[in-house]
This record gives structure tokens, C-alpha cells and sequence, in this order.
């Protein structure tokens, strides 16, 4: 079998659901496990003979393995493959009536962690100091299994493309609190001894990267979640070595959003209970362990002064409603490879952000310029490069590397265009349709019984909505590289309006070999009546052509695009929206943030002269910034363009063949301006716009 090969398409058997006991002592560096594999036939194949089969296998030694009945299996090591090769004395044959039973007796490896720059991977622990004794005799001990650290801690088909059931025991000291995915059918104390042992319940289908218990010194808050649709009182819990309370904004959050997701999913949350562990060290910030998420204490033990931040508050609401919304799109419905991370990832995020501001926790956040200018748009112009890739190409070259991190597996670029890919999405197909859509995939038991790609989803959502154009957004903007340009150009000619739209790769450079494939474009598109163009929605051609003007493409800056205005007509039609109040100020800064990239990359002279226009009219008495201050934060950013070393000196002629000078037509005036209507209201605004004018002076 060839090194990075799938073991699950290669064996003749396939696992099906895992027993697991573990003896673990803290103070010792060894684990002992017990284990039974229940395998099924894998392929189409009435019968198949076992010879041999592989197993994940990381840092074990195994003490004895068999079959049922006492058929002995011999083992052979891959240590560089992490994999363990299992040879039957005899073949056995295998239907689709018999699973086998494979009982495997194992020891492992615990690492220490003391320090964050020491990986948790396998099973690790850490000691603190006990308050009571004064010694470092306090034990925190826990599992990381993402994306392959699961074959540390027990013989397993360690790939995101299988998934069974688990039942887990674990031994350990009495004093200990153990907590897992699931929770506990049994604690039972030994007759002899500080130890007892702890079952838990079988989970549902899942990966083996979402397995994971802790056990240690924990302190531990616990509480209950209304559930209306499943009509439940879920138990929830928050564990933590220290300060406990510190955690419990966690628990309220947990007790507002779980209902919700219930809700927005229409499925009910699949465990028996959901706990967060707080854990001392933990290399990937936060892990969704099904049933059992962990986190890095830091980010969630907080005093109430900490809290009373509304940032600090947001930072932590988004943290644990993305942690819940993998509960459901991640763990219930799983991908079958680490390179459809990023949209795991990408969904969470969406997600919890849209109930959030749905919810009134986090207003205003798709039009915030945390997320369109400090990610959207930096993700926009990494795009804009030759030689970005496209999604899929980033993605399917990182999960073939054989990452030994998550964060190896994680590309942000990909990340962050998800999250605009799904918003967009969310808002061609309209909030309620998209909503019941992820409903009826979330009650399909398909979805969760085997794991899927993404493009799944969005075929079968384009099945339920009956359109074909949902799965082939998605693919344009994921299989394509690049993101597109959209160019604008409107005529007048008596009473007749026409609007001409060309769609093209953006780069910021010729590309000889480029294939200027047409995407997939929502468009957004506002009327002069300030409705939204129903008639154009998504954008499939390279042109399209509207017997009727427009006011902007890309609303709100709500679609992964740039737009290049390319006629006068284009710009005097923003300009009377903006004299009677009526442009949305997100849309003049889309403006703005477009025409600074294409002035300092590829300009046409239009654009110079559309921005000209734009600051002269916005300089001008026409405008009054007074009545309308929310024009303010647009302006500075147009007026910052006129930084940019390529305008220097330079006049362009407008169509009426005026000549544009910005320091005639645009500095001057707006100073005037400013001087003769200074508001406080306007003061933070109005201030920044004099410092720019004052360095664009001094120039």
C-alpha cells in the first residue's frame, strides 16, 4: 500500500464500532487499553477473505490481538506509515450477516504538557499545583484527535471518511471527574483502591477526529438547556481546573443558541448532553469533540470586569456558537477528506455570525468594516494575484501533504471566501428558502450516515429549490481561481436607458495562459427606486444586457466581486443618490475601495474621472453632509485615494470636456465646506477628513 493511500478503500474490512477501555494513572507515562473492533465486509463482493488488513497505529504496542474464537493475528509496524499491518494464522471469510469482532490489549504513551508551545496530540496531561496541599499534584489529562491523533489513542481507521460508533470506559483515580462525548451509563468504585471506572453511553455515528474524553482535578458548573423542539432539558456543564465561575457567560450562551440551532436546522441536537472542558494547554484554541467541546480556559474563563467589554463579549459569543454549529455541520454531517476543512470551518463561522446578528448579539456585522474591509476586501486582493489558486486546488494540495497539524490543513484565504461565498449565497436564494433548505438536509439520515463533500450539499439543496444554478455558484467560486470584475457601463439616448454588464477575471497583472472562465456573479443589483433588481439576479454569461438603469451592482458590498463603473452616466447616478440621501454609505465605500484598487493596478481614465466626480460633487453644496453625516467615512476613503502617488499632478477631462482638478475642484470647497458646518456630531468624522486634506496640501 502506497504511503498517504485511504486504508478504508484498500482492506477488505471495515470498522464499524469501537469498544474502548483505558487503564490511565497519572503519574505514570503509560496508558493501558482494551479494545474490541466490530468490522464489517467492505466492497460490493458477497464474500471476502481476509489475509491481512491495516490499522492506524501511532506510539501503541499491541500485547495480543485475535479474532473471535481465538484466532490469533500476528502484527507487522509501519512506524514511518503509523500504521500497524494484522495477519489472520488463518484467512477468515466475511459476509455481509457476520461483522467480525476484533479484540486488541495495547499500551500507549501520555505526553506531558507543560508549556504552550507544546503540541496536545494523543492523550497529554498536565499538572498544576493543588491549593490545598501546595504541590503540583493536580491533574489535568485529555484527548486531541484532530486530524489524526485518535491512532494515538487507540488502533483505529484514522480518516475523516469513516464513521462508526464508539462506547468508551475509562479507569482512573477515584477523585477524578471523567467526562466524554457521551454521558455516563455507570461509575463504579473498586473494592480495593483509590480507583473506580467509568462507561459511557454509545454515541451516534462519528469520525474518529470528534472522539475525546478528559479526566483530572476539575472544578464543575453545570445547567440545563430548554430545548421546545426536541422537548428536552438538555444537561449542559462547563469543567474547569480553576475558577469555574469565571465560565458561566459560556453556559448562558450555550443556553440561548442551542435552541436556536435546534430551530434553524430543524434537527434535533444529537447527544445526550454537551459539556465544554476548559483545558490548560490546547494547540488548536478550541476542538469541537462531539457532545464534549474543548477550549483553551484562557478564552473562556473571564471575570465579569473582563465581560463588561462588548468586545470581549462578542469575541466569546462567536467562539461558542461556532463551537455549537459544528455539533450539527461537522460532526452530524462530516466531509470524507481534510481538504473540505476550510468549508467546515467557513460554515461555522457564517452560521454563528448570522444568528448572532439575527439574534441582536452582534448588529450589523455583514455590513461591518471588520468584515468587508479587514477581510473580504484583503481576501479580494490576494485573489487578485497570478498565482492564487483557486479553493479547491489550495485545499486538495494541503490534504495530500499528510498534515500533522490542523493548522496545516487550514488555508485562512479559503477560510474567509467561504464565509462571503455562503453569505452571498444565502442571500441570492433568500434567508427563509436557504434556511429550509439546510433543514430538510439536516433530517435527511443520508447526510449523516456516510460522509459527504460539499458539493453535495449544494446539489441537493439546488434539487430541493429546483434550480441547478446552487451547485454551480458553489463550484464557480470554489473550482475557479480569481475573483470576477464586473463592468458597468449605462447610455442615455432620449427617454431610452441602457445598462451594459461584462464580467472578466480580475488579476493585477496579464496572465498569457489564463482561462477567463465566466463565474457564477450574484448581483445585487439597486434600482434608482432603491429596490432591488429582481429580474437579474445571478450573473452566468460573460455579458448582460438591462433596458433600464441602475444605481450600484453588489449592494452592500454582499458579493465576492469588484465593480468597474465605466461610463459618466454611472457616476452621475450615484451622485444624485447621494445628493438626495439616498446611496447606502456601505455602497459609496464599495465604490471608493474598487476605484482604489483599479487606479493602483490597471486604471482606465474613466476612473480617474469617476472619482474626480464623486469627491466634486461630495465637495460641493450640492451635498449636504450635515443631514446626511453617514457619508463622512466614505469620503475620508476617497479622499485618501488622492494619496496615491499616481494622481499627482495629473487633470483629466470629463465628458463636457471640463477640466477635473482636485485641488481647484475638490480640496478647497470641501475645506470651506467643513469650516462652515462643523457639527459635533460630525466631529470624529469631519476630523479625519481635515487631516487628510492637510497632508494631500502638503503634497
Amino acid at each position: 500500500m502506497a504511503r498517504g493511500e485511504l486504508l478504508h478503500l484498500g482492506s477488505p474490512i471495515i470498522p464499524t464500532h469501537y469498544e474502548i477501555q483505558l487503564d490511565i494513572d497519572p503519574v505514570k507515562i503509560n496508558f493501558k487499553g482494551n479494545e474490541t473492533i466490530t468490522f464489517k465486509k467492505n466492497g460490493n463482493k458477497d464474500i471476502a477473505l481476509v489475509e491481512r488488513f491495516r490499522l492506524h497505529c501511532k506510539d501503541l504496542v499491541i500485547l495480543h490481538a485475535a479474532f473471535d474464537e481465538g484466532k490469533r493475528v500476528s502484527v507487522e509496524y509501519d512506524k514511518a506509515g503509523e500504521m500497524a499491518t494484522f495477519i489472520p494464522d488463518e484467512p477468515i471469510n466475511i459476509t455481509e450477516s457476520e461483522p467480525l469482532h476484533f479484540k486488541l490489549q495495547y499500551i500507549g504513551k501520555v505526553r506531558s504538557v507543560r508549556t504552550r508551545q507544546d503540541e496536545t496530540r494523543g492523550i497529554f496531561k498536565t499538572n498544576f499545583m493543588n491549593q490545598g496541599t501546595g504541590s503540583s499534584d493536580n491533574f489535568i489529562i485529555a484527548t486531541h484527535c484532530q486530524p489524526s491523533f485518535a491512532r494515538s489513542v487507540f488502533p483505529c481507521v484514522d480518516e475523516p471518511s469513516v464513521k462508526t460508533t464508539f462506547r468508551l470506559g475509562v479507569r482512573t483515580l477515584g477523585r477524578f471527574k471523567v467526562i466524554s462525548n457521551m454521558g455516563q451509563s455507570s461509575s463504579v468504585e473498586d473494592e480495593n483502591g483509590p480507583h473506580k471506572t467509568v462507561s459511557f453511553k454509545m454515541t451516534p455515528l462519528m469520525t474518529t477526529s470528534v472522539f475525546g474524553f478528559a479526566i483530572g482535578d476539575f472544578e464543575h458548573s453545570a445547567s440545563v438547556a430548554i430545548l421546545p423542539r426536541s422537548s428536552r432539558k438538555l444537561p449542559i456543564g462547563i469543567y474547569s481546573p480553576m475558577n469555574v465561575n469565571d465560565g458561566s457567560y459560556c453556559l448562558d450562551i450555550v443556553q440561548k443558541y442551542l435552541p436556536l440551532l435546534e430551530d434553524y436546522t430543524s434537527a434535533d441536537y444529537p447527544l445526550d448532553k454537551l459539556d465544554f472542558v476548559l483545558l490548560p494547554f490546547l494547540t488548536d484554541m478550541a476542538m469541537e469533540n462531539f457532545g464534549m467541546i474543548s477550549v483553551q480556559m484562557d478564552h473562556l474563563l473571564l471575570p465579569e470586569s473582563l465581560l463588561a467589554d462588548r468586545n470581549t463579549r462578542m469575541q466569546v459569543e462567536q467562539l461558542v456558537v461556532h463551537e455549537l454549529v459544528h455539533q450539527w455541520m461537522g460532526n452530524y454531517i462530516s466531509f470524507e477528506s481534510w481538504e473540505f476543512l476550510w468549508f467546515n470551518e467557513a460554515f461555522a463561522t457564517w452560521c454563528a455570525c448570522s444568528l448572532l446578528e439575527a439574534n441582536g448579539d452582534l448588529m450589523g456585522y455583514w455590513i461591518s468594516d471588520d468584515y468587508l474591509s479587514n477581510q473580504v476586501e484583503k481576501a479580494m486582493r490576494v485573489d487578485a494575484e497570478v498565482g492564487t489558486p483557486s479553493i479547491a486546488k489550495i485545499s486538495k494540495e494541503a490534504s495530500v501533504n499528510k498534515p500533522s497539524q490542523t493548522h496545516d490543513l487550514f488555508d485562512p484565504h479559503s477560510y474567509m471566501k467561504g464565509i462571503t461565498i455562503l453569505r452571498s449565497l444565502e442571500l441570492c436564494i433568500g434567508d427563509k428558502l436557504f434556511k429550509s433548505a439546510l433543514g430538510t438536509l439536516f433530517q435527511d439520515r443520508r447526510f449523516h450516515e456516510k460522509c459527504v463533500k460539499p458539493i453535495d450539499i449544494f446539489v441537493s439543496m439546488g434539487a430541493i429549490l429546483k434550480s441547478e444554478n446552487v451547485a454551480r455558484f458553489f463550484t464557480s467560486l470554489t473550482q475557479t481561481p480569481g475573483l470576477p470584475v464586473v463592468s458597468v457601463q449605462m447610455t442615455r439616448k432620449d427617454e431610452e436607458v441602457m445598462t451594459y454588464l461584462v464580467q472578466h477575471r480580475l488579476l493585477t497583472s496579464e496572465d498569457p495562459d489564463l482561462e477567463d472562465v465566466p463565474y457564477h456573479i450574484p448581483l445585487f443589483i439597486q434600482l434608482p427606486d432603491g429596490q432591488l433588481d429582481k429580474k437579474h439576479v445571478l450573473m452566468t454569461d460573460r455579458t448582460v444586457t438591462l433596458d433600464y438603469p441602475i444605481v450600484v451592482c453588489n449592494h452592500l458590498s454582499q458579493g465576492y466581486y469588484r465593480v468597474s463603473y465605466e461610463s459618466a452616466d454611472c457616476y452621475e447616478e450615484v451622485a444624485r443618490q447621494i445628493a438626495a440621501g439616498k446611496l447606502a454609505p456601505i455602497d459609496l465605500l464599495k465604490i471608493f475601495r474598487d476605484l482604489s484598487f483599479f487606479i493602483d493596478n490597471s486604471a482606465k481614465e474613466i476612473h480617474f474621472v469617476g472619482l474626480f466626480l464623486l469627491l466634486k460633487h461630495l465637495a460641493s453644496n450640492r451635498v449636504d453632509l450635515v443631514k446626511n453625516p453617514q457619508y463622512w467615512p466614505a469620503l475620508g476613503e476617497g479622499l485618501q485615494i488622492l494619496q496615491n502617488g499616481k494622481l499627482k499632478g495629473l487633470k483629466y477631462a470629463a465628458a463636457d470636456s471640463e477640466i477635473l482638478d482636485y485641488r481647484a475642484d475638490v480640496l478647497k470647497p470641501l475645506a470651506n465646506k467643513i469650516n462652515r458646518t462643523r457639527s459635533k456630531a460630525c466631529e470624529p468624522h469631519q476630523s479625519q477628513v481635515l487631516s487628510i486634506l492637510q497632508q494631500l496640501k502638503k503634497a
